[in-house]
């Protein structure tokens, strides 16, 4: 799955608990652009006009990086059907989505 439909924390979310079940054993859900988090972040410090959406990612509504944050400490269905974050996918030095890639335990 590759859920890129909202950059706010709570749907994403909801996506994943709608949708998790649907991964193979062994397969990635997909939580795209969590860099937004920290791109948000980094223009506010360096006094950038950050885009339009960047008050809500900072604000009560967060990102997708802290929808991530979220699913790894609270979600039942990211325990129950044992999902992790597959850093071994960043390949290169810069990713659009640091620490998106949940993937699902293979059948042992």
């Amino acid at each position: 799955v590759i859920d890129d439909g909202d950059h706010h924390a709570t749907p994403l979310v909801l996506h994943f608990e709608l949708l998790a079940k649907f991964v193979t054993p062994g397969s990635v859900y997909l939580i795209q652009d969590t860099r937004l988090d920290r791109t948000c972040l980094a223009q506010r410090e360096l006094r950038q006009r950050p885009w339009a959406y960047c008050a809500d990612i900072l604000g009560s509504k967060g990102g997708p990086a802290r929808a991530v944050r979220y699913l790894q400490c609270e979600s039942s269905s990211y325990k129950r059907l044992q999902f992790s974050i597959d850093y071994s996918l960043e390949k290169w030095v810069y990713s659009q989505h640091p620490g998106g890639y949940l993937r699902r335990a293979p059948v042992q």
